[in-house]
């Protein structure tokens, strides 16, 4: 993993740059990952070289990789700019795989990991992605629901932890109900947007929709509990 010490990230930098700040022994763990073998020989540039080669090629190489929770983290790193970072807890003495993958710089913020995706980086990938959605309207699809799903969430995430159900006042609850209905309004369409997409995802993907909508129903739950937190002002 490669880190920083002060943000947001300044320095744009390519994926083989990015690897050769960790070691040989990482930069040899992001090549395995994505099956691709090379000699153990090769020193850190030879390495360097070898990296930004295999992620030119289509992404396919490397997004089955990553579990379904990164992908969501991908989606939102790929709207992002290159100072505006997506947040993760810190892990149990794991990293994750986009980190492993050298797609993300890191910056350790209490329990939390602030993860930041270099342009040089985020510009290749949309690319790549761009080529393969041309051939994929599914995937275009899917892509774009992950991106929303990741967007929605966070705001509604927000919103909960800024008010207190238990000291809600008249005010506070008029402003929650603003807030919440965009949010309400998208998670009542999103369901019948996945199922249209499931058949093509279960033949074609090894996206795992049963994580998709346990998120999506911890979602509506909370947003239950905030129309009830309401109904009681």
């Amino acid at each position: 993993m490669v880190t920083i010490t002060h943000e947001p990230l300044k320095s744009n930098l390519s994926i083989g740059t990015l690897a050769k700040y960790d070691t040989k022994a990482n930069m040899l763990d992001t090549i395995q990952l994505i099956g691709v073998d090379v000699p153990k020989s090769w020193d850190k540039t030879a390495l360097s070289r070898g990296l930004d080669m295999i992620f030119s090629q289509p992404p396919a190489l490397f997004a089955n990789v990553l579990p379904l929770s990164e992908q969501t983290l991908l989606a939102g790193l790929l709207e992002c700019k290159q100072s505006e970072y997506v947040s993760s807890p810190v892990g149990d003495g794991t990293f994750l795989m986009l980190q492993r993958l050298h797609l993300v710089v890191t910056y350790e913020c209490g329990d939390a990991w602030h993860l930041y995706m270099p342009d040089d980086i985020r510009q290749r990938l949309q690319r790549m992605a761009s080529e393969d959605i041309k051939q994929y309207p599914e995937i275009e699809q899917f892509q774009q629901l992950l991106s929303e799903l990741t967007t929605h969430r966070n705001q509604l995430y927000a919103l909960m932890d800024r008010y207190n159900p238990d000291a809600l006042t008249a005010q506070q609850s008029q402003q929650l109900s603003v807030a919440v209905r965009p949010i309400s309004q998208f998670y009542a369409g999103v369901r019948p947007r996945l199922k249209k997409l499931e058949p093509y995802l279960k033949a074609h993907t090894q996206v795992d929709l049963d994580l998709i909508y346990k998120d999506i129903e911890m979602a509506e739950i909370l947003l239950a509990l905030a129309e009830d937190d309401m109904k009681g002002v």
